[in-house]
């Protein structure tokens, strides 16, 4: 059910690099609902501590400039359907997604040699803490970074 709802709100985000507030609403309620049809209310407190969990992980992508509230509340559902163990582990591979992502984005345009100037021309000041990173303008959809995150959490054999 995770993969089929991220699958469909994967399109969504690559399209239009918005993510209706319904996709993550319907998104919870069915994983709640299906957390509490299968394992009962041990279920369903399970997917709110992933939910919560991973909320507050993604939420620092969010202060960040990093990732959009609609990332973080996505994260958060899929965090909930896996469980309490995946807190850590879908955050961090959504982003290795996302950064591979940014690497494939930035070949095909032609850009990528020039960014990574840029990125060692700042590398003393960020070491230094005399300059922040700057975020980037452009948006790389993030949904399907997380449900390549999902899908290598399942291969791993993430969810027994």
């Amino acid at each position: 059910m995770l993969l089929l709802f991220l699958g469909v709100t994967s399109v969504q985000d690559i399209k239009t690099r918005r993510i209706s507030n319904w996709y993550w609403l319907i998104g919870g309620l069915l994983g709640v609902i299906s957390r509490l049809w299968s394992s009962g209310l041990s279920g369903a407190f399970d997917w709110v501590c992933g939910a919560a969990g991973t909320f507050f992980l993604s939420l620092l992508g969010y202060l960040c400039g990093g990732i959009g509230a609609s990332d973080v509340k996505l994260l958060s559902v899929a965090g909930g359907f896996l469980g309490e163990k995946a807190i850590f582990f879908l955050p961090v591979h959504t982003l290795l997604f996302a950064g591979a992502m940014s690497v494939i984005y930035l070949v095909r345009q032609g850009r990528l040699i020039d960014h990574l100037r840029d990125l060692a021309r700042m590398i003393p000041e960020v070491l230094c803490g005399s300059c922040l990173l700057p975020v980037s303008k452009t948006r790389i959809p993030l949904v399907p970074c997380i449900l390549g995150a999902v899908i290598l959490w399942y291969l791993k054999g993430g969810g027994h």
